[in-house]
């Protein structure tokens, strides 16, 4: 499987009209929507480590509790972010329908 890039990602969340966010100072980029975060890290310019979680759900490390989820790819991690009754359009749009 090839890594997708930053612009392959930048195009995808454009379509669907939301904006990204970052990078932190641990290189992490996201995006947020429906109370929902969706991140990605750059490595030698491209996109790795797609992680999803709820905006009140935080991990602990104290409790070895981690938020959240990984996908494998793009459309994985935008479709985590329209798990609301707009999911359906919000999909169509990034998918070019």
């Amino acid at each position: 499987m090839a890594w997708p890039t930053q612009n392959s990602i930048v195009n995808k969340v454009k379509k669907i009209g939301l904006t990204i966010q970052g990078p932190n100072r641990n290189g992490q980029y996201w995006i947020e929507a429906n109370g929902r975060i969706a991140s990605w890290y750059l490595q030698d310019g491209k996109a790795t480590s797609f992680h999803c979680h709820r905006v009140d759900d935080i991990s602990d490390s104290m409790t070895d509790y981690s938020a959240g989820y990984f996908v494998h790819t793009i459309k994985a991690m935008i479709r985590s972010l329209e798990l609301s009754a707009t999911g359906r359009e919000v999909i169509a749009k990034a998918e070019g329908k």
